[in-house]
């Protein structure tokens, strides 16, 4: 039996990839993009301050408050930034501090398509454990064990791209 959370994380070009072994020997595992960045959908526009993203109900209670919402065009371009002051799991319901953009009028048989996209600025890793623990963006993350590694730098130099380095 283990004293502490641990903690195996493989940060990836595109993902990083977690198992998590908790006090009571339970396993666990956990996928994030290595950016810190989580990409969402809007599912419906509540008010002029919050939205509805129903792939969020799972999340945990308040898990995205502080955090900065991204919105972003049909190209991926950002629009506008702005923080998340609530976030209700019930609903996937996101309160922001300041008004959604608008949005140009879309044809009521289509689909609402508003992507957007969460950072805490935070690397992969430290989601990965915050979303495994259930912590918010302010709570701080206790002693855990971690054992950390990476295949960006195993790609690299398979790949010949990156900077040149001698080993």
């Amino acid at each position: 039996m283990i004293n502490q959370t641990e903690f195996w994380i493989d940060v990836g070009g595109t993902f990083t990839d977690c198992l998590m072994r908790t006090s009571d020997d339970r396993l666990t595992t956990f996928k994030v993009l290595s950016s810190g960045i989580t990409k969402g959908r809007v599912t419906e526009i509540l008010k002029d301050c919050s939205f509805r993203d129903r792939l969020r109900v799972s999340d945990p209670p308040g898990f995205w408050e502080g955090y900065l919402v991204t919105f972003l065009d049909e190209h991926g371009v950002p629009l506008n930034s702005c923080r998340v002051i609530a976030f209700d799991s019930t609903g996937g319901t996101f309160t922001l501090e300041e008004s959604i953009p608008s949005f140009e009028p879309r044809a009521s048989a289509q689909l609402m398509d508003i992507r957007y996209e969460l950072t805490g600025a935070e690397d992969g890793p430290i989601l990965t454990i915050r979303t495994a623990l259930k912590l918010r963006l302010n709570q701080p993350i206790p002693p855990v064990v971690v054992r950390l590694g990476t295949t960006r730098g195993t790609n690299a130099l398979l790949t010949r791209c990156g900077a040149r380095v001698g080993l």
